[in-house]
């Protein structure tokens, strides 16, 4: 049986990594939370090394100076297939990559943190990229903006972005101006439609008057 070398098992590493970094990468896209699970995603991150520190010690009978080099090695090649794949998959394969845009901002959000901290007047940074492109213009990744009027009714018909569930990440937790579901939000608005929908405004009710101070 031949003998795995130093070089063909960091070759290996490499391997290893890069395609878990590719499968996470695709199952990322079933999900449209993961902004809101940042804390869970670093507390896997932090599990999942120390599992491998300790695999790679106990099992493969590595020194903790070679275990914590082989980590090295895992971390980068799925860190580096994981930007790649990201970087591509927004810039030629995103379901926004045929809206015109600045290329920067296809692939990343900096592009507008540096045009605004460059000016702090961003919307004049909006204003010459509308001019430039078109009424639609796409600003970041995930990320659009509209100055066409006609396009209202189909913008506020679609659902919520997962920044209105900031604050926590089960649906059931989350109040009436922050819950995506659109069947939930239907039922919980009926109770305040009686008041402050436009019937409720216009029906006449009693008003209490107090008594004027002495």
């Amino acid at each position: 049986m031949e003998a795995i070398t130093p070089e063909k098992q960091k070759a290996n590493l490499w391997l290893a990594s890069a395609i878990a970094g590719l499968a996470f990468h695709a199952c990322l896209q079933f999900s449209d939370i993961l902004d809101v699970l940042i804390w869970q995603m670093i507390t896997g991150s932090v599990i999942a090394a120390a599992s491998i520190f300790y695999i790679d010690i106990k099992v493969f009978q590595s020194s903790p100076l070679d275990a914590a080099k082989d980590l090295a090695v895992s971390a980068t090649g799925f860190t580096l297939s994981l930007t790649t794949s990201i970087l591509i998959y927004r810039a030629f394969f995103h379901r926004l990559r045929r809206f015109p845009g600045p290329f920067a901002a296809r692939l990343t959000k900096l592009w507008s943190v540096y045009k605004s901290a460059k000016s702090m007047k961003y919307f004049l940074v909006l204003e010459d990229v509308h001019k430039k492109y078109s009424d639609v213009v796409r600003t970041g990744p995930r990320e659009l903006s509209v100055t066409r009027v006609s396009a209202l009714p189909q913008i506020t018909a679609c659902r919520k972005t997962v920044f209105y569930q900031q604050s926590h990440w089960k649906q059931s937790e989350l109040g009436m101006l922050e819950t995506r579901d659109l069947e939930d939000h239907r039922r919980r608005r009926k109770p305040w439609e009686k008041g402050l929908g436009l019937t409720g405004i216009l029906l006449p009710t009693p008003t209490p008057f107090l008594p004027r101070p002495p």
